[in-house]
C-alpha cells in the first residue's frame, strides 16, 4: 500500500518540475532530472517493499577505516 504514496508522489513531482523542464526546453536539465528522480523513486518502492536500504556511512566506513589504519601505521 505505501508504494502507491509513493508512485503518486512521483507522479505529482513529474508534474509540477518536469513539465516545467521540458517546456523551457532544457533537455541536459530534464535527463539529469528524470535520472535522479528514477533513482530515488526506485529507492523508495524498494524501502517500501521492505527491502533493507544501506546507510551510506557504511560505506564510508567501509572505505576509510583500512585507510585510517594505514595512515596511523605510517604516522605513529
Amino acid at each position: 500500500m505505501k508504494w502507491i504514496w509513493v508512485a503518486a508522489a512521483v507522479y505529482f513531482i513529474v508534474f509540477v518540475e518536469g513539465i516545467a523542464l521540458i517546456k523551457k526546453g532544457s533537455r541536459r536539465d530534464s535527463v539529469t532530472f528524470i535520472i535522479l528522480l528514477g533513482i530515488a523513486a526506485s529507492m523508495s518502492a524498494a524501502q517500501s517493499f521492505g527491502i533493507a536500504i544501506p546507510n551510506p556511512n557504511d560505506w564510508y566506513d567501509w572505505v576509510f577505516t583500512p585507510l585510517s589504519r594505514l595512515v596511523k601505521g605510517v604516522l605513529y
